[in-house]
């Protein structure tokens, strides 16, 4: 299957965003240049890769292993929103007594050496939540000129070949005293399950202003499909690529597959390009090269792609109608059916809040139902924006 002609435009969005990714270049905006300007590049390029790397398995009609590698690329660009745009952060520390509690409680009220970027503080049940501001970088009067994402330093002191402090008894040590070892693995777990576990980033994500809680229940839908694909103990994740749904002939699966590789490639390459040019009017500003054509790019992308509704888009007409065919049928207290008749008038697809249509929970199926024409018994009908698009 030659993806760029079965999707010739949404091949040729990918193609542009991932050539920004690659050659994305922060400039510093006045005499100064700064280090982690660079870094951000870095991380841009290593996106880049990974989708690039997706993009190709499809096209060798690898669908599962494109969707696995998908996964890491939305992990990647989570952490990037982070590591661009947080001010601070929420540590959560296990194992803590009330009276260890009290006692760091007194020294943070003191303001005692190691405290000063702890903003709030609270123990809940052994578990302490500590908020801390990120790096505070400062002139030569001690001022603060700006403040850097407190990730920027903690994921670059993960090791993730360390292993866990049971293991390293049975690792070689290259002359260093087991001790050390388990007091690094100690350190080193620490750090990933307080600092870049998923749920942790959420959290974060949320503390920081940078998501709302529906932003991050339609994430975690992405997250989960995609996560069935890096884990390969699921039958119905392999059914469904296989099989696809009764509705959706099997022989056009290919084609869809493709779609939707295209449509996560562009959504997310689109995002960390847009949270790269956000970053760049923050101090320490800089100039993104090409910054107008980025953003034209990325609208017309959008245009483009919007019937994905990733997070921070827009529900399509197909969600709309499906959410007020649903609301056709009035059921009882007891989950009984009352009544297949609700009024049209009480329910048009277009009256309905933006915040009360459903998300969608697998994205492939629905792929597949917003290429077919349906017209349900509870009153709306759809016709399908999409389905011209299968004759290419």
């Amino acid at each position: 299957m030659n993806i760029a002609e079965e999707h010739p435009d949404l091949y040729s969005h990918a193609e542009s965003q991932l050539r920004r990714l690659d050659e994305v270049r922060l400039q510093a905006a006045g005499a100064t240049s700064y280090g982690v300007h660079g870094e951000y590049e870095r991380r841009a390029n290593r996106l880049s890769d990974a989708l690039k790397g997706a993009l190709s398995l499809e096209q060798m009609e690898l669908h599962a292993p494109a969707l696995a590698l998908l996964r890491v690329a939305l992990e990647h660009h989570v952490f990037d929103l982070l590591l661009f745009g947080a001010s601070k952060f929420r540590q959560t520390i296990s194992g803590v007594s009330r009276e260890v509690w009290e006692k760091w409680r007194a020294q943070i009220d003191a303001g005692e050496s190691g405290t000063e970027d702890i903003e709030d503080a609270e123990w809940k049940g052994g578990t302490a939540l500590v908020v801390r501001t990120g790096i505070r970088v400062v002139n030569q009067d001690g001022q603060t000129e700006y403040t850097i994402s407190p990730y920027y330093r903690q994921y670059s002191l993960h090791d993730p070949f360390v292993g866990t402090v049971s293991e390293q008894a049975r690792l070689a040590g290259h002359f260093t005293p087991l001790g050390v070892h388990e007091r690094f693995a100690r350190t080193n777990e620490e750090l990933r399950s307080g600092w870049l576990g998923w749920e942790h980033l959420k959290d974060n994500l949320l503390l920081n202003g940078q998501a709302t809680e529906r932003w991050l229940q339609q994430i975690q839908v992405h997250y989960r499909f995609l996560g069935a694909y890096v884990h390969s103990t699921s039958e119905a994740a392999e059914k469904l690529i296989e099989n696809g749904q009764s509705w959706s002939s099997r022989s056009r699966n290919p084609h869809y597959l493709s779609e939707l590789v295209l449509l996560y490639i562009i959504a997310i390459a689109s995002r960390e390009l847009t949270a790269l040019l956000e970053l760049s009017a923050r101090p320490p500003q800089a100039n993104v090269g090409a910054a107008d054509a980025i953003r034209s790019e990325i609208e017309r992308a959008a245009a483009t792609t919007s019937y994905f509704w990733f997070p921070g888009g827009v529900p399509h007409e197909f969600d709309r109608i499906q959410e007020a065919n649903h609301r056709g049928i009035r059921y009882s207290p007891d989950g009984e059916i009352e009544t297949y008749r609700v009024p049209h008038e009480e329910r048009e697809p277009n009256s309905i809040p933006e915040d009360e249509v459903p998300y969608y929970r697998n994205p492939f199926l629905r792929l597949c139902a917003m290429h077919q024409d349906a017209h349900e018994l509870t009153g709306f009908a759809y016709v399908s924006p999409l389905s011209c698009r299968d004759l290419r």
